[in-house]
């Protein structure tokens, strides 16, 4: 019942943003701003023109659908060719038991560099991100085992996930996954919200617009 509660949340939340599937309305979500904090984990060039900024909860079968239906396309046409710098941010759904624990290990991942790595196999795997899975990703990727365990069980990483949620429910973002999409700026972003996967047209349409203003003299 609470997955389909949080269906409804996002598929209501999702027809109310412009290009989304659904109920069109002439008023689109407000603008937000939100500070740019040097400890985000970025993908991409720090100097590209736009900025994306994703918050994410690692057991939300939407954002499972945005990493793999929609985020290759994304990486190929915008990250890699230097136009977009894409930024991951924690918001963890009570209904999903797992989400702390695979955040937390996301970060224990980060701590040996494979951040990104560990992120794409949570999110392609085919199960839940239970603690067997988390430490059989951990055992592919070649994690120094020991290490990522005793930095799981620890608290270590676990303010930094609330500091994100926080951050999110200040702007009152409350659906997995919603994107911010801005142009980049090195104090202050100020875009407006995406909430849902949605399609790769409306994620084209939304860049597109903000790199031909940034193009513009």
């Amino acid at each position: 019942m609470a997955e389909l509660r949080q269906i409804r949340l996002l598929l209501s939340q999702s027809s109310q943003a412009p290009g989304s599937a659904g109920r069109q309305t002439t008023n689109p979500p407000d603008p937000v701003k939100m500070r740019v904090e040097s400890n985000w984990h970025v993908l991409g060039k720090q100097d590209a023109p736009v900025t994306i900024v994703e918050f994410t909860d690692l057991q939300c079968p939407f954002c499972r659908r945005f990493q793999t239906e929609l985020f290759p396309a994304l990486k190929r046409d915008y990250i890699d060719t230097g136009k977009v710098r894409f930024v991951t941010r924690d918001l963890l759904l009570s209904m999903h038991p797992y989400a702390m624990q695979a955040a937390v290990a996301d970060r224990c991942a980060d701590d040996q560099r494979k951040f990104w790595e560990f992120r794409d196999a949570v999110l392609l795997g085919s199960g839940l991100p239970t603690r067997e899975a988390i430490d059989l990703y951990a055992q592919k990727l070649g994690l120094d085992t020991e290490a990522f365990r005793s930095c799981l069980d620890s608290d270590k990483h676990r303010s930094e996930i609330q500091a994100d949620a926080n951050g999110a429910l200040a702007l009152q973002i409350h659906g997995t996954p919603t994107f911010i999409f801005a142009e980049t700026a090195s104090n202050e972003l100020e875009g407006v919200p995406l909430v849902g996967a949605s399609s790769y047209s409306v994620i084209q349409a939304r860049l597109d617009e903000l790199l031909t203003k940034h193009a513009k003299p």
